[in-house]
């Protein structure tokens, strides 16, 4: 959990290959530009809090399929 981390840039491509991953929470950062499209293949990924950034452009589509 890195939320109100102070973390600015891009949510990195490399989060993807985190295979065991389960919770992202980077809410309250000074995040920009698109959530990468792979980070809907993580099969084990149930929560994904981005809120309070600066994301832009669609939802991957394999996010709604969390659970």
């Amino acid at each position: 959990m890195l939320g109100n981390g102070g973390l600015s840039g891009r949510i990195s491509d490399a989060i993807c290959k985190l295979k065991s991953l389960r919770r992202v929470d980077l809410h309250d950062n000074d995040l920009k530009g698109s959530i990468p499209r792979e980070i809907g293949n993580l099969s084990d990924l149930s929560s994904l809090i981005i809120s309070y950034n600066g994301i832009t452009g669609t939802i991957p589509d394999g996010l709604a399929d969390l659970s």
